[in-house]
């Protein structure tokens, strides 16, 4: 990230340094090219493990080569994993509902919490394959929307131009919406966030609903997505 002292540092070549203090340990320096998923398996290596790699990370501290020093590409071989890497996310089902925060963009998700704007792809059974942001990022969600193929199951969450995408006869709102259903059908739903109006037609739990506002809007009631 830029700072005040990048002028500086674009002075000369940036290393990444690994530094570990250990009274115990004789003074050395390794040479070896690493990367910082080296570390881990580095560090558990020093601790007396016998785990001496760590998915692709390898201690620096052994001959065996690291995923930098192989003739792979280290980048061929992080693409050709990364429904490996998607699967750490673990992400949550929405089969269960979620709570969508009305006074900050927040997204209760299980035991998950989110930033809106987000979208959600979705299998037949709810279950998250690929979860989209805008915060920092230059693509729009609509943009990744319309990347989605046909009958692709969705929930986003985002502002009402932004939805755009989906067609006019949605929209009796300007706020910010929730919609869900499958790419291309006729029967996606839209909901606002914060209409009162129609609060009970798309909510079936808002917490302190004796309340005359509300900060949180569950949303138990989602359809599968299947046919």
């Amino acid at each position: 990230m830029p700072n005040t002292a990048s002028h500086l540092l674009k002075n000369g070549e940036r290393k990444n340094l690994l530094f570990i203090l250990n009274s115990h340990l004789p003074n050395q320096v390794i040479g070896k090219t690493g990367a910082l998923y080296d570390v881990a398996p580095t560090k558990l290596d020093l601790l007396g493990s016998s785990q001496t790699d760590l998915g692709f990370g390898k201690s620096l501290l052994r001959e065996d080569a690291t995923l930098i020093q192989q003739p792979t590409d280290a980048w061929t071989l992080v693409a050709a994993n990364s429904a490996f890497f998607a699967a750490l996310w673990n992400y949550p089902p929405i089969r269960k509902g979620l709570t969508v925060h009305v006074d900050e963009p927040l997204i209760d998700l299980q035991e998950r919490q989110l930033r809106y704007p987000a979208l959600l792809v979705l299998d037949d059974d709810l279950n998250t394959e690929a979860l989209y942001f805008q915060h920092h990022s230059e693509k729009r969600l609509r943009s990744y929307f319309s990347d989605l193929s046909t009958s692709t199951g969705f929930l986003w969450i985002d502002s009402r131009d932004q939805m755009a995408v989906l067609g006019d006869n949605h929209w009796k709102t300007n706020d910010d919406c929730i919609s869900y259903g499958k790419v291309g059908h006729e029967d996606v739903v839209v909901r606002a966030i914060s209409d009162r109006r129609h609060l009970d037609e798309i909510a079936a739990n808002i917490n302190s609903r004796s309340s005359p506002s509300y900060t949180r809007r569950k949303f138990d009631d989602l359809p599968t997505t299947s046919d």
